[in-house]
């Protein structure tokens, strides 16, 4: 026998039993906002997700800005490299006062005393090419004597005006020794002579003439204390670039050897082309510079931060980055 099913509808209809309670399942919804707690751990999460936020905002900025300066800083360096190279082919030789042809090349300190050398190291270069577009294209001018609107020269700025700096705020110097910069005169046509004793500083003269043209190449040069050079007027600061120029045979190599003899033609000749009066000699020019991207600090010379030629390459510093570069200039040497 089974029992019908309860009749559910019933329940609903009826009454409840005296002496018992009724029990809701619906939440009081209350009026306001967080409590006290919870708006405490609330602003804390919002600070820690702040300062995150912040922080991985400033890494992303930093990280952005070092990259954009050191891929400048190459670009110029890359410039640089390849201006040089196109202007030192297109040098012209000429002959000195023993009748010797020599390359139109030199490498002299911008705030030194000594005169000209064939094997030298200083901060600048000049090149005998035909001023700023080169327009010698590497001749031979035997008989012509060099106007100084046909020379150009690489160095550090070292103008009187101030230029402010953006880089850094923190910059030991505003100066303008972070520029590398290619000088010419191309209004200036008086005549210069590489013999001349005098050459040396004509030279130096005339890169801090105001009528001097200035094209900046390389604005982020790493700076190196100048030591003191007896002149008031010598800035504190320099460009941290350095040429050397070396020629083989050299000189003293030539002096010491015969003509013809053997050992002439065991001589380092360029290529090994020599005969018994004449030879292929080759001028090597290397430089190497120090970049500072955000212009931080000054860097050292090699050999203890002395400003003279007998200091060689430049020695890095953290934060600086060194670029390097090299040409050839061959010539035939020939004369007595």
């Amino acid at each position: 026998m089974f029992l019908p099913p309860p009749d559910l509808t019933a329940l609903g209809n009826c009454g409840w039993l005296p002496g018992t309670r009724s029990f809701s399942t619906q939440r009081v919804r209350r009026f306001g906002g967080f409590t006290l707690p919870e708006l405490l751990v609330s602003m804390m999460i919002f600070s820690l997700l702040s300062a995150v936020i912040g922080s991985l905002s400033l890494a992303v900025h930093t990280a952005w800005t070092f990259s954009e300066s050191m891929e400048r800083a190459r670009h110029e360096s890359d410039a640089f490299h390849q201006r040089l190279n196109w202007m030192i082919r297109q040098a012209a030789t000429y002959r000195d006062s023993s009748g010797v042809r020599q390359p139109g090349m030199f490498v002299i300190e911008q705030w030194g005393t000594a005169g000209l050398s064939t094997d030298s190291s200083g901060d600048l270069l000049i090149l005998w090419s035909g001023g700023a577009n080169g327009n010698l294209a590497g001749g031979d001018f035997p008989n012509r004597t060099p106007l100084l609107s046909e020379l150009v020269v690489y160095t550090w700025d070292a103008a009187p005006a101030p230029v402010l700096e953006s880089q850094s705020e923190s910059s030991p110097l505003q100066t303008t020794a972070r520029r590398l910069v290619e000088v010419t005169f191309p209004e200036d046509s008086q005549t210069v002579s590489f013999d001349a004793a005098n050459f040396a500083a004509t030279i130096r003269e005339a890169v801090l003439s105001p009528a001097a043209r200035r094209l900046p190449i390389i604005t982020r040069l790493a700076i190196t204390p100048l030591e003191s050079t007896g002149n008031p007027s010598a800035p504190s600061f320099r460009g941290a670039i350095r040429f050397q120029l070396r020629q083989s045979p050299s000189p003293n190599e030539l002096a010491s050897a015969v003509r013809g003899s053997q050992a002439w033609k065991e001589l380092p000749w360029y290529g090994g082309f020599c005969s018994n009066s004449a030879g292929q000699r080759v001028s090597h020019i290397s430089w190497q510079i120090a970049m500072d991207p955000h212009a931080s600090s000054a860097v050292s010379l090699a050999s203890g931060g002395a400003n003279s030629a007998s200091t060689g390459l430049l020695s890095g510093s953290q934060g600086v980055n060194l670029f390097v570069g090299s040409a050839l200039k061959s010539w035939l040497h020939e004369g007595s």
